[in-house]
C-alpha cells in the first residue's frame, strides 16, 4: 500500500502537505490533496481507502505503518509536518488532547459539585480516574491537576 501512496502522493515536508501527483476526475494539482473531515484531520481517498494524512506523511517518511496512533506535538491536527508528528501508544496520546470545548468550569481537570460551589480535581491514570481534592476556586482545582499531569504523565507536552 506505501507503494502505492508514492505512485499518487507526494509529500512536502517544509509545508506538511500532500499533492496529487496524477491529475483524475476529484484530483487537482492546483490544491493539496484530500480535505477536513469537520474535525480538524486531513483525509485522503487513495485506491479506494480513507486515509487520515498524518498517517499517509508517516508512511511516506518512514516506509512503514505506524505502531501505535500518531500525535501531533503542538496540538494542531493540520499540522502534518514530519517534526510534528511522533508514534504513540493510544494512551499517551489521549493524555496530550486539549481540553473539551463543552467543559463548564473552562479549567481542565476541575468540576464543580452542584448546589456546593466548590470544585473537585481529579486526572485519568491508566484508565482510572483519581481523586485529587476538593477546591474553592476552578483555578485551584485546575492547578492542582496540572502539576498531577506533570508529575503522573511523563514525556507529556504542555500546550
Amino acid at each position: 500500500m506505501i507503494e502505492q501512496l508514492r505512485e499518487h502522493l507526494r509529500y512536502e515536508p517544509e509545508t506538511g502537505e500532500l499533492w496529487w501527483k496524477v491529475r483524475g476526475s476529484k484530483r487537482s494539482q492546483d490544491r493539496p490533496a484530500g480535505s477536513d473531515n469537520g474535525a480538524g484531520y486531513r483525509v485522503v481517498m487513495v485506491c479506494g481507502h480513507k486515509l487520515r494524512a498524518h498517517r499517509i506523511v508517516w508512511a511516506l517518511h518512514h516506509g512503514s505503518w505506524p505502531a501505535g496512533d500518531i500525535d501531533h506535538i503542538d496540538g494542531n491536527r493540520a499540522n502534518n509536518r514530519i517534526t510534528n508528528l511522533r508514534d504513540v501508544s493510544h494512551q499517551y496520546n489521549r493524555q496530550n488532547q486539549r481540553q473539551e470545548r463543552a467543559s463548564k468550569t473552562g479549567a481542565r481537570g476541575a468540576r464543580q459539585f452542584k448546589g456546593r460551589g466548590r470544585f473537585a480535581a481529579q486526572i485519568s491514570v491508566n484508565g482510572r480516574t483519581r481523586y485529587l481534592g476538593t477546591y474553592d476556586t476552578a483555578e485551584q482545582a485546575s492547578a492542582v491537576y496540572w502539576a498531577a499531569k506533570r508529575a503522573l504523565h511523563p514525556g507529556w507536552v504542555e500546550l
